[in-house]
């Protein structure tokens, strides 16, 4: 099948999801020279439709298409939610053996999701009228033919080190300006994680990337948002036109922010960071982890990353966070000096 027959076939498609998922796939195969599942594997043991599996967090379902260590795949019908199909897929994936890949796909547009350990999540859009270019063609032949091509370059490592020596530098800065320890780290851990809420949909989309780009040239006024944000997500509540989420867990007991200047909010600008969403491991959950720090805001950034590392977790297994509040107070996490205080038994 050539990319133009392809594309006059499915244009305007308005079939439901399960009148025309195998045959759209099986046209995919033939798109780029691939057997069929039916071709390929009788047995249904590496390649097939409809692979059955137990979800993250409870209950059975099955993936719309499999391709052992190469992907797993969801479709939707006429406009469905590409991003409900990733949630979809995201908690087949450990039973699947966490292919590499994850495709999900209407008709008119497919998106190849990585899902390779320890790098950060790519996302390749092919739109069905672009589905003929040379790049689009190389993406889907790797999708079937070899996942590695699609390997992000960038690591998580290399993103945390990064994102951790911005920090680390502008807390420097602060200090230098003569703001105390305590504040500059309570501060920082708050826009940390506001930095991560945003990129994981938690937060309104772009949401504190707009506060920095719009006061780039007023840093007052971005001491005034950030106080107003900090309080909304204190209890929940009001952001201009936005409704915020109720947070806290203690991080935003307090609205107190530090004066920023143009050159900080420069260095802060949601896309220099690239958070990443992907945290590696097995799912237990914070309330099984327990920590003695001296330093009163070394505890609560120890706290702070490890309620990143379960959101992360749920995110990318499709599961939705608890909300009122979504953080959790992590008091087992514990400020005291550990040779002169006695833990308590946690029995």
């Amino acid at each position: 099948m050539t990319s133009h027959q392809f594309i006059a076939k499915w244009q305007g498609c308005q079939l439901a999801e399960r009148a025309f998922y195998t045959e759209h796939f099986n046209d995919l195969c033939a798109l780029v020279g691939h057997p069929t599942p039916a071709a390929q594997d009788t047995i249904g043991d590496t390649f097939c439709f409809e692979k059955g599996a137990t979800k993250t967090g409870g209950g059975n379902g099955w993936a719309d298409v499999w391709k052992r260590e190469f992907f797993a795949g969801e479709y939707k019908g006429p406009n469905g939610d590409l991003r409900k199909a990733l949630e979809q897929v995201q908690r087949y994936a450990l039973a699947l053996e966490n292919p590499p890949l994850l495709l999900v796909a209407r008709a008119d547009l497919i998106e190849i999701h990585t899902n390779f350990t320890n790098t950060v999540s790519d996302t390749h859009t092919i739109a069905l009228e672009e589905i003929g270019t040379p790049e689009n063609l190389a993406k889907l032949r790797a999708l079937f033919f070899e996942p590695e091509q699609l390997r992000p370059v960038r690591t998580t490592r290399a993103l945390t080190e990064q994102a951790a020596k911005l920090f680390a530098a502008l807390a420097n800065t602060l200090r230098d300006r003569g703001h105390a320890p305590e504040h500059v780290a309570r501060f920082l851990d708050k826009l940390l994680f506001c930095f991560f809420a945003e990129d994981a949909g938690l937060l309104p989309k772009e949401m504190v990337t707009r506060v920095l780009e719009n006061g780039a040239k007023d840093p007052a006024r971005i001491d005034r948002q950030l106080k107003q944000l900090f309080a909304s997500m204190s209890k929940g509540g009001d952001f201009g036109v936005e409704i915020i989420d109720w947070f806290n867990g203690g991080l935003f007991d307090s609205d107190a922010t530090l004066p920023l200047q143009s050159d900080d909010i420069a260095a802060l600008e949601a896309e220099m960071l690239g958070l990443p969403l992907g945290f590696a491991g097995f799912h237990t959950g914070p309330h099984n982890v327990m920590g003695i720090e001296l330093n009163s805001y070394a505890a609560e950034l120890a706290r702070v990353t490890v309620w990143i590392g379960e959101l992360q977790w749920m995110l990318r297994h499709g599961m939705s966070p608890s909300k009122n509040p979504i953080l959790k107070p992590l008091d087992h996490i514990a400020c005291r000096d550990a040779l002169l205080q006695i833990p308590p038994s946690p029995l």
